[in-house]
């Protein structure tokens, strides 16, 4: 009987954290794109600092940016349509415990630099991605330097 108790215990303490690390998700609360005449930026705003790898992928071309699993905020807007090289942005779950944001681009790109800016301005934390049209032999040949 004594060791029932402790198991249920054990179980409760074990379901309250877990329920406390599904709360304790980072939080995506804008996504914005803009045109710069060397690059296209894309940008995620976040309440934490966020762990991320980007790959590239051919046929159709695109960027993938994996990221620990997301509350996502953004309106509905934030997805879809794209600006400069990125013809569209799709988000989701990919598997328990990984984000998945996906650009798919016009052409050919590479991830000029990726990184994460400090919350700073009445900005929360940025990460910031930097992608620049290429041609296929480039794009072919950075692909064996990822993922970033």
């Amino acid at each position: 009987m004594r060791l029932a108790a402790i198991a249920i215990v054990v179980a409760f303490f074990a379901l309250v954290m877990g329920l406390d690390a599904a709360v304790a998700k980072p939080t995506v609360s804008s996504v914005r794109m803009g045109v710069h005449p060397d690059k296209t930026r894309f940008v995620l705003e976040m309440d934490s600092e966020p762990a991320y790898r980007i790959f590239t992928l051919p046929d159709p071309y695109r960027v993938v940016i994996d990221l620990p699993e997301l509350n996502w905020t953004p309106p509905k807007e934030a997805s879809g349509e794209g600006v400069g090289i990125v013809e569209a942005m799709r988000f989701g779950l990919f598997a328990p415990g990984t984000s998945r944001v996906v650009l798919d681009v016009r052409k050919p790109v590479t991830v000029r630099d990726a990184f994460v800016l400090p919350p700073k301005g009445g900005y929360p934390h940025r990460l910031v991605v930097d992608l620049t049209g290429v041609d296929r032999a480039t794009f072919m040949a950075s692909r064996a330097r990822q993922p970033i």
